[in-house]
């Protein structure tokens, strides 16, 4: 009975926000029903901008998997970051870890509106041997892409090369520059700490590394790598919500 009683407030709870069709209502009525299946789930207030941002939105569905929305915030937030760089004209971008080329497009975008360039590394064969630092989420080979995936994603920019291989002998490949931005998405430890040791002293004041998957606790690794790598340098690391760290080199 105290069962019953249970499941028809919660229904006449619901009904209130059913019986509405205004988006706020919705809002409330989700938020509610995924407190009751995952609490760990936080939504924040109603109504944010981003969420209504349609040229954003326009390029995430044409370059991800249809239903996946796991990285909109990322992405989101890759495009603004950016806005960071100081120097406005003939940037240099790099990412390590390129796969299909969703994120490239966003540095080629932002890069081609001001004479940049933008160098792409990707090992084209998934992911390196995890080490002990790496957890046990992911497997050798995974996330694997082709130079051709990444070719078609930028298939409107010419403003980017791409470099084969894995990390660290691919780095051997990049001419030497200055570079403004770094995007890292390697998801384990070693070729994280690796990129890190080549880009950092290449890196201009002011430059921004952003790191995709420091806080998810399916790449410990990575937290580890960036860490270890900052604990004696003058920068901090900057964890957001999305799980990504940024970093501004003084």
């Amino acid at each position: 009975m105290k069962l019953m009683r249970s499941a028809i407030s919660l229904f006449s709870y619901l009904l209130k926000f059913i019986v509405k069709r205004d988006e706020y209502s919705q809002f409330v009525l989700a938020e509610y029903i995924s407190s009751r299946i995952y609490p760990k789930l936080k939504f924040s207030e109603f109504g944010r901008r981003w969420l209504e941002d349609s040229s954003f939105f326009e390029y995430y569905e044409s370059v991800m998997d249809k239903e996946n929305w796991h990285s909109a915030d990322r992405k989101f937030n890759l495009r603004n970051l950016m806005n960071l760089i100081k120097k406005d004209n003939e940037a240099n971008l790099i990412e390590f870890g390129a796969y299909k080329g969703a994120s490239a497009l966003l540095m080629c975008e932002w890069a081609n509106e001001r004479n940049g360039s933008v160098y792409l590394l990707d090992s084209f064969k998934g992911l390196s041997e995890p080490g002990p630092k790496d957890g046990n989420y992911w497997q050798k080979s995974d996330l694997r892409a082709t130079v051709e995936d990444v070719q078609k994603t930028l298939t409107h920019y010419s403003n980017f090369e791409i470099f084969p291989g894995y990390i660290p002998d691919s780095l051997k490949a990049i001419p030497e520059k200055v570079f403004d931005f770094a995007h890292f998405d390697l998801d384990l430890f070693q070729p994280t700490l690796d990129s890190l040791n080549y880009i950092y002293p290449r890196m201009s004041k002011g430059g921004v590394l952003v790191f995709d998957d420091y806080g998810f606790l399916s790449c410990p690794g990575v937290t580890s790598a960036v860490d270890q790598f900052f604990v004696d340098k003058q920068e901090n690391v900057v964890e957001i919500s999305s799980g990504q760290a940024f970093v501004v080199i003084l």
